[in-house]
């Protein structure tokens, strides 16, 4: 689980840089995938955790979360009666690194220090085994790094863990986990002196200029500085924050939840207790640390090519301490989350490692009671939101669908609401379509010619493209030609008598009736089709139906027509006029209502 433990650290420290402490408009996806986007702390200074006399600042630091709520900060869904507050307190100061807690050897070449000659410096602040040699040394450190030029180099070493066998008189804490955290500078270069507690460096070393560069630099105070932290917990009943824990290490802590008699959690508290203090472990500055080595510090982000660009604030110390107790808040979150939704398969775990069961009601429950931001394709969103966008939306769809019929309905009983209502049922593109086809006679029967949508009562075949004039594309399932052979379109004319009701046409053309009833001249076989015998024609500009006489009315008649008409008070006043260019040579069999190519129409309305 050692790799896991790591890749969580490295996963939290990437979102605690970018939702911690910075604007998180920035990453706003990537900060939105828990309910808080991140959790505060209080910053202080107070007196030191350890024996005055070890410590070089002034002052130690402490960072305080306060208490964390399971169902508010980390989401468990949980009521008022089921909530466990959370707390973790770390307070960290630089140590002294004088010969006091450490000395310097040489190596011989055979006690596994280094090679024959090798200084070593060995720094006493506990027992710890791994180092092999079986006395009081926490961490060596060869010399010979500086002038191998290596740069930032850290470790760190945390008590209670096996291997560390025992810690310095003045670092003993009975009632909190300690860290120690050794940085070593190496060969790094800082281009200003500086005093800054565990980053200090003025050592100056002159070496003069070439070309007008300056090329002295400050080094390191010492070749190793050193850090102590502490970390506490504390758990509180979420219905009274009063009842809670002391302060005290993680072991103790995690007793205290089920033997105390102050928190008397239920058995949903004690779960959601559980929860949290099983991933309590990982949250100490050891394994904020841990494995990410000079990663860790921000300093390391201002090195290029061993030289420390820029000044090293004095508060910078302090400033790395709350970055890995960011890494630890961002861990927590984490953890709460991964409960209900693993990044590991069970497949995927290592050799050894056995995920717990859920095996209780109450946990199996809770896997289905984490809330979130944004997990893989779980997205939490607004109800109210919701019901907006679906009222306002279904209204509109409503209105949509009984506006037009109100409309219509209110139209047709108005004077001259229906001409209104037609031409707008004629001015639907589907409708136009439809008036083309028919009067080019394809389509058959059709239907709903009042409505949005005509369609044809059974089903027919439109013309097929083999008829069509690549130069000259028209609608229709055959055209033909007038004046074959001598390159003009014929015209004839046409007399219309409104007392007879029949029209007869000069010359030799034969004729086609129209829908509405007019002579079209096309060639083929003479029908004589009679006109309307009411023909709604106008005797003058005032209406009245005309004198019954035989008068006639001319119209010229051209290849290609459009007819138009007007509907004033539930009568058809028509007007035909016919223009086309003499240079087309093609004629239409079928009437084209809208438009034919280089042809125009223009139609007048007799007023009533």
């Amino acid at each position: 689980m050692q790799t896991k433990a790591h890749n969580d650290t490295i996963l939290a420290a990437t979102y605690a840089r970018q939702c911690y402490g910075q604007d998180a408009a920035l990453n706003k996806l990537r900060c939105s995938m828990y309910t808080k986007r991140s959790i505060a702390w209080t910053a202080s200074e107070v007196d030191y955790p350890f024996a005055g006399s070890i410590c070089s600042a002034p002052l130690a630091l402490q960072l305080d979360s306060e208490i964390i709520d399971s169902h508010m900060d980390l989401g468990m869904n949980t009521p008022d009666s089921a909530r466990v507050g959370f707390r973790k307190v770390t307070t960290c100061s630089p140590l002294k690194v004088t010969p006091e807690y450490g000395s310097v050897v040489t190596s011989t070449g055979t006690d596994r220090l280094g090679v024959e000659d090798d200084r070593i410096r060995e720094y006493q602040y506990g027992t710890y085994s791994s180092t092999g040699l079986g006395k009081n040394v926490t961490y060596m450190y060869n010399q010979h790094a500086y002038i191998d030029g290596f740069g930032y180099d850290s470790c760190n070493r945390s008590v209670p863990r096996i291997g560390f066998l025992g810690v310095h008189p003045q670092l003993v804490q009975t009632s909190a986990d300690l860290t120690l955290i050794f940085l070593a500078p190496n060969a790094i270069k800082y281009s200003y002196p500086d005093n800054t507690p565990f980053f200090s460096a003025n050592y100056y070393a002159d070496l003069g200029s070439f070309n007008g560069v300056n090329l002295s630099y400050c080094s390191a105070d010492e070749y190793v500085n050193t850090k102590a932290c502490q970390d506490q917990y504390q758990y509180c009943n979420g219905e009274s924050l009063d009842r809670c824990t002391r302060l005290t290490a993680y072991q103790q802590a995690y007793a205290a939840i089920f033997n105390s008699t102050t928190l008397d959690f239920n058995a949903v508290q004690e779960s959601v207790a559980a929860r949290i203090i099983l991933n309590t472990r990982t949250l100490s500055m050891y394994h904020s640390i841990g494995g990410r080595g000079v990663q860790a510090l921000r300093v390391s982000e201002t090195i290029q090519e061993r030289n420390q660009m820029v000044h090293i604030p004095h508060s910078q110390w302090q400033a790395a301490v709350a970055s890995w107790l960011g890494v630890s808040m961002a861990r927590l979150q984490r953890s709460a989350v991964e409960y209900a939704a693993p990044s590991l398969r069970k497949s995927e775990y290592p050799a050894g490692a056995h995920p717990g069961k859920l095996d209780t009601p109450i946990s199996r429950a809770m896997c289905y009671s984490q809330k979130v931001g944004l997990v893989g394709d779980t997205i939490s969103f607004s109800v109210l939101g919701l019901v907006i966008i679906l009222t306002v939306g279904s209204a509109a769809i409503l209105l949509y669908l009984v506006l037009e019929l109100c409309v219509a309905w209110f139209r047709h009983r108005q004077d001259g609401g229906s001409y209104r209502r037609v031409r707008w049922v004629m001015d639907e593109k589907m409708q136009v379509q439809r008036m083309m086809f028919e009067e080019a006679g394809m389509g058959g029967t059709w239907t709903n010619l009042a409505g949005a949508v005509p369609v044809t009562q059974t089903k027919e075949v439109f013309a097929a493209l083999r008829h069509v004039d690549p130069a000259h594309p028209r609608l229709g399932r055959q055209w033909t030609r007038l004046g074959e052979g001598d390159g003009r379109a014929q015209q004839q004319v046409y007399l219309i008598d409104k007392t007879a009701g029949a029209q007869q046409p000069t010359g030799n053309a034969n004729p086609y009736v129209s829908p509405i009833g007019e002579y079209i001249p096309v060639l083929g076989t003479a029908t004589a089709v009679p006109m309307p015998t009411t023909p709604p024609y106008p005797s003058d500009k005032h209406g009245g139906g005309g004198q019954q006489t035989s008068q006639v009315y001319q119209k010229q008649v051209y290849h290609a027509l459009t007819p138009r008409g007007a509907l004033s008070r539930g009568k058809f006043r028509w007007q035909w006029q016919w223009q086309c260019d003499r240079a087309s040579e093609r004629l239409l069999r079928g009437l084209l209502v809208l438009h034919c190519a280089r042809c125009w129409c223009k139609p007048e309305a007799f007023g009533s």
